[in-house]
């Protein structure tokens, strides 16, 4: 339905079949369609501001019929993922024939399967730039691309809320930049949140990603709660600023000390800040910084440009419950998108999107006995006798915990003394020897 064609003079035998063909077109195709005539004898359709989309349908006189008479099927605008035409009258008449074959599908089944066939709730973003006047082609350019897939959105709330930000360049022939978000998961692995292919990396482009970054992580009020670690990007802090005033950010000590070495190498130097990156307490840091200060007085004046709430633990916030002080998760999204990068535009995506789904996992929730994750035990006795089985049958639990096959019987008297006895070994019965007696000789 998506890549279908409209032919001029096609008939409908009604209104609501031509407003219905309309629609299942606008949601497969990602097109915000609006009827701008609606009457009892032509309906006039139009595609959103800038595009030359049109379609004009009128009802003949001489019959009950209806007919396509006018229609520019080229569309100069992008897809669009929010599509107001879907609403739930349409969406019941597609899952009818569902419900008619499981009546007791449940809910969550139903959600799922829309979201799963409408690619419901990711967000993808297209920015384009209109034609330059004079040019034989009056389509827009590319410009930027934004994509964060739904799964990623939804695990992003079960993992640590602190968010490493991070570009890298792209090695082909157009150029541009990747702008990374990339989460915490509750076991301290890689979880992609969004990324976006831009122009170059300056305060306009930053911008632009983290404001569709936060619309998808809840609004403004839910970011400010978060953690965001960068390593100082060109027009990042601005745009941070901008958007989220007061939020906590967090520096990456490992490129902090790459440019603090270029000034003032010494091992010594570098031990000290590792020390104060790592203190704990507001006292050790200023104890480490005392050392510099004695050591070399310009270092230390230096690092104290940077406040110690960017980059030492004791400043921290704790309400994240995180003290990583790198942004190495970050660096390991580069590298595995490595290859990808002196790719097509098409193809450095596809990588991302993969890692993205092969990583964004359901979490499962450790506070939960075994029983309700999904290992069960079954104790109920056999037909043939009312006795309970001795031997039960269980499947593997989740998180690879192997369960024992038998069920555990308390230590008695009787097994405390088969133990007691395997411990020591073989007993033997100790026995007194006889004398030996020898014959006595005859005279």
């Amino acid at each position: 339905m998506a890549d279908f064609k409209w032919e001029v003079g096609s008939y409908f035998s009604s209104k609501d079949d031509f407003k219905e063909a309309i629609t299942s077109y606008a949601v497969h195709s990602g097109r915000n369609l609006k009827f701008t005539k609606n009457d009892n004898v032509r309906v006039r359709v139009k595609c959103k501001d800038g595009c030359d989309w049109e379609a004009y349908c009128a009802k003949s006189s001489r019959e009950e019929t209806w007919q396509l008479r006018k229609v520019n099927d080229v569309h100069s605008c992008s897809r669009d993922y929010n599509v107001k035409m879907m609403t739930t009258k349409w969406l019941s008449k597609r899952l009818q024939k569902s419900l008619k074959t499981n009546p007791r599908m449940k809910i969550k089944d139903i959600k799922a399967k829309a979201q799963k066939k409408w690619n419901v709730g990711s967000t993808v973003k297209v920015g384009v730039e209109p034609s330059q006047e004079g040019s034989q082609n009056h389509l827009p350019y590319f410009k930027r691309l934004y994509i964060c897939l739904a799964a990623c959105k939804q695990s992003f709330k079960f993992s640590r809320h602190v968010i490493g930000l991070d570009g890298c360049f792209l090695k082909g022939l157009c150029g541009g930049q990747i702008l990374a978000a990339i989460g915490r998961d509750p076991n301290d692995q890689m979880l992609p949140i969004a990324f976006a292919v831009v122009e170059g990396e300056n305060r306009d482009s930053w911008t632009w990603f983290l404001e569709l970054l936060i619309d998808d992580l809840g609004g403004k009020n839910e970011c400010l709660t978060y953690t965001f670690m960068s390593d100082q990007q060109k027009g990042l802090l601005p745009a941070m600023d901008e958007l989220l005033p007061n939020v906590e950010q967090r520096f990456c000590v490992r490129h902090l000390y790459n440019n603090f070495r270029k000034r003032y190498p010494g091992k010594m130097l570098k031990e000290i800040i590792w020390r104060a990156a790592k203190a704990t307490y507001a006292q050790a840091w200023e104890r480490e910084m005392k050392r510099m200060r004695l050591i070399n007085e310009e270092a230390y004046l230096h690092m104290m440009k940077t406040p110690p709430r960017f980059w030492s633990r004791s400043y921290f916030r704790g309400t994240n419950k995180c003290d990583v002080v790198v942004n190495n998760l970050s660096e390991s999204f580069n590298s595995v998108i490595l290859e990808a990068r002196s790719k097509p535009l098409v193809t450095v995506s596809q990588p991302a999107v993969n890692l993205s789904q092969s990583v964004s996992q359901p979490a499962v929730n450790l506070s939960q006995p075994a029983s309700a994750q999904g290992s069960k035990t079954s104790t109920q006795p056999s037909k043939k006798s009312t006795q309970p089985s001795k031997k039960t049958t269980t499947r593997p639990a989740k998180l690879g915990v192997r369960r024992p096959t038998t069920p555990f019987v308390p230590p008695g008297p009787t097994t405390r003394l088969s133990a007691a006895k395997n411990m020591i070994g073989p007993t033997t019965r100790r026995t007194t020897p006889t004398k030996r007696t020898t014959p006595k000789k005859k005279n």
